[in-house]
């Protein structure tokens, strides 16, 4: 798992691919808003008529009234709504369902109201669509409700009729009574008004209930037919819903910087060079990595603390060691400084230190060949400060001192690397310890693998490499250690 520090690294490393692809994703985001159609939508407010739910209790009612919303929800949405608003539209029937996805229905929550929310690319087309919507929602109740009423409502005004009629008979059979002969007419006549009044009276009672029944059907179908009406119509939006340019450009640098994220590990995985000296460590297998960074101002004493720190290394592992062989661990490192600040953090130890190299071009091969084909008793500096060892006395021990016999507790030398330049296999016999030196972002991991095998193979214990950082500008130290 990649730690923080680590993960801040390796993006430091290429602020270029976040940047560029935030800045792209910015700019597709923007593009994006810039070319979509805008999208307007309208609402209309339905009010649902809480009387149909009400039976007292609060949870009930509250129950009722949902469900009640729901079954208007429904109706809204159904196909019979859809094609009359889409007949209303002109909308062929193979739009419906275009036009079923350009509406939304759902309740406001917290209060008795639905809103029908229509969406287009045309203000007054999305007002029409809701208010739409809306009507024929409400047109189709009302049907429903008379055909739901229609047969008790028939049955009910034909007994009204047939009663009316018979209180008709029975009044017209009253004022036909007369009184006849005999000596029982009068009896006869009262007995006979007597009877057609109690079948008037039974019959007007009738009529009274069945008309009455009538009158609730009537107030129940205006309930019921009336339960949604329109609390707010739609009218044509000023602004569009969509785009929303800030959510497409926020959304485009997420996006970049998450692709730019991605990009910068990546490049970082392929990458062959060595950028940390836990790659150097890890090619080279030292046990101790030392960053020299000149990223930043400042630190000469953290410089010197960095070289103390391989000199250490150098200690630890080899105490008796006196002679000591800085590798460039590719053709293009070079040694030489780090090979006099090894040096100079042994001095400050109280040795006695000699450095052969220190030049900062590179050799040229012919001049170096020239100068070991001289023969000559003594080392031999190349035009690049490297120490060149004479063909005719490969017996040398640079511990045995310079020409002139003195004698050294540390001989440091600074040489190319092996797959260059025969010097440091020819010196691997007679060196007590070695530093591999690479330069970050520039030496590559299998030159520094390469360097460090042909060492071990030719005897020589690695005990150390120095990462350059970022050229020679001005020091800062960084020292990363590893365990063995």
């Amino acid at each position: 798992m990649i730690r923080t520090s680590d993960f801040l690294v390796r993006l430091r490393r290429r602020p270029w691919a976040v940047a560029l692809l935030v800045a792209l994703g910015a700019g597709a985001g923007l593009g994006a808003s810039a070319l979509e159609t805008p999208v307007y939508a309208a609402t209309t407010q339905l009010l649902v008529d809480t009387r149909l739910s009400s039976t007292g209790d609060f949870d009930t009612n509250l129950q009722n009234t949902q469900l009640l919303s729901q079954y208007f929800i429904a109706k809204a949405t159904s196909r019979t709504v859809t094609e009359a608003v889409a007949a209303d539209r002109g909308i062929p029937i193979s739009g419906l369902d275009r036009l079923s996805s350009q509406v939304s229905v759902q309740v406001l929550k917290g209060t008795d109201l639905i809103v029908v929310t229509a969406t287009s690319t045309s203000p007054a087309e999305a007002t029409l669509l809701a208010n739409g919507v809306a009507s024929h929602t409400i047109a189709l109740n009302k049907q429903e409700v008379d055909q739901r009423l229609a047969s008790q409502r028939t049955y009910l005004d034909g007994e009204i009729e047939r009663l009316d009629g018979l209180i008709k008979a029975e009044q017209d059979a009253l004022s036909r009574l007369q009184v006849g002969s005999g000596p029982n007419a009068d009896g006869t006549l009262a007995g006979a008004i007597s009877s057609h009044q109690a079948r008037l009276t039974v019959l007007q009672n009738q009529y009274s209930d069945t008309y009455h029944q009538r009158q609730s059907l009537q107030a129940r179908q205006d309930v019921l037919g009336n339960a949604l009406s329109v609390s707010e119509p739609a009218t044509p939006p000023i602004r569009p819903i969509r785009p929303v340019p800030p959510l497409y450009i926020g959304g485009g640098l997420l996006l970049g910087l998450l692709l730019g994220v991605m990009l910068t590990l990546l490049l970082d995985r392929i990458d062959g060079r060595i950028h940390s000296p836990d790659a150097l460590a890890d090619a080279t297998g030292t046990p101790v990595a030392v960053t020299v960074d000149f990223s930043r101002p400042g630190g000469q004493a953290r410089i010197l603390a960095a070289y103390s720190a391989a000199w250490a290394s150098v200690l630890s592992q080899n105490p008796e060691a006196r002679t000591l062989m800085l590798v460039g661990a590719a053709e293009s490192d070079s040694a030489a400084e780090s090979a006099n600040g090894v040096a100079a953090a042994a001095g400050r130890s109280n040795r006695a230190v000699v450095v052969f190299g220190g030049g900062e071009e590179r050799a040229d091969p012919d001049t170096v060949a020239a100068e070991m084909d001289r023969n000559q008793p003594e080392p031999v500096q190349s035009t690049d400060g490297t120490l060149a060892l004479p063909i005719g006395h490969p017996t040398w021990d640079p511990r045995d001192g310079d020409a002139d016999g003195k004698s050294y507790d540390l001989v440091v030398t600074s040489v190319p690397t092996p797959t260059s330049h025969p010097v440091a296999m020819a010196l691997a016999a007679r060196t007590d310890a070695a530093i591999v030196v690479a330069t970050a972002g520039s030496t590559r991991l299998e030159d520094a693998r390469e360097t460090a095998e042909l060492l071990r193979m030719s005897g020589v214990p690695l005990v150390a490499s120095i990462l350059i950082q970022n050229g020679r500008k001005s020091g800062i130290l960084r020292e990363r250690r590893r365990s063995a």
